[in-house]
């Protein structure tokens, strides 16, 4: 993929504009391609200060896997015309920012908390999730300064009410809605995604009751979807079971109606 300047390539740029082997991405800049990846170069060259925000922040970032936006949104001092990028007049502070060697974007932390009015507590999860029970508290704390870094914006009432609503670091919707449930209901002395020590393997299971030696597994079929992932789910709780611990497993459906009724009597037999 190659971008040229019509300053820089005249001759270039009209022949390929010409003979459709070039795109006209932004005024006086044109590309062999009009994908994000193209895109983010010639954003880059277009002005290297720019950082690109919110999914195409996200694709840059933790979430590879994800297809990348059909636009960009970028911040930046210049005004990018474009009808694949648009341009906001926003100041992102350095430490939010990061590189890939080829253009700016907001750090993963930055990112989830500027999608939260787009995508809720989804993305929050998936954060979490992805940098695991051993990094979840900081990042967590690093969600809540880039908040602090954007006083002011639409949105931010929604933004720190996720954000405290997470403070038990959810890795999915389900778990959060469980988190939810026992603090409304003033059940204490739980902890989320705990690395426990059970048939010579360490598992992290999504929320214990130490003192009680309770475990509760929260079943999403999004993340079950094949039999692998089944089996090995049902193995973590036999190694549990063996090693003293009760395993309560609960789905979506079964939590509002449920979780209490079966973990009350449940955490009264244990203690």
């Amino acid at each position: 993929m190659k971008v040229y300047r019509r300053s820089e390539h005249p001759w270039t740029v009209q022949v390929g504009a010409r003979d459709g082997t070039l795109r006209r991405i932004l005024p006086g800049v044109h590309a062999t391609e009009a994908g994000a990846t193209a895109l983010c170069r010639v954003i880059a060259k277009a002005d290297p200060e720019a950082v690109v925000l919110g999914l195409g922040a996200r694709w840059l970032g933790w979430r590879p896997d994800l297809p990348p936006p059909g636009r960009l949104v970028v911040a930046s001092r210049r005004r990018l015309v474009s009808d694949l990028i648009t341009t906001v007049d926003r100041r992102i502070p350095p430490a939010f920012q990061q590189t890939d060697g080829v253009v700016r974007f907001t750090s993963a932390e930055y990112t989830v908390v500027d999608l939260i009015p787009e995508l809720g507590g989804e993305v929050v999860d998936d954060l979490l999730r992805t940098v695991g029970a051993g990094r979840g508290a900081q990042t967590l704390q690093l969600m809540w300064e880039a908040f602090h870094a954007m006083p002011g914006r639409r949105g931010n009432r929604l933004r720190r009410s996720i954000l405290a609503e997470s403070r038990d670091r959810p890795w999915s919707e389900a778990e959060r809605k469980v988190h939810r449930i026992l603090r409304e209901a003033g059940l204490t002395g739980w902890r989320t995604n705990v690395s426990i020590r059970a048939d010579g393997r360490d598992h992290v299971v999504d929320l214990v009751f130490p003192a009680e030696r309770v475990a509760v597994e929260v079943d999403g079929w999004e993340f079950h979807q094949s039999f692998e992932a089944f089996t090995s789910d049902r193995a973590k709780s036999n190694a549990l079971q063996v090693a003293g611990w009760t395993v309560l497993r609960i789905t979506w459906a079964q939590i509002e109606n449920d979780l209490l009724r079966w973990l009350r009597p449940i955490l009264k037999a244990r203690r």
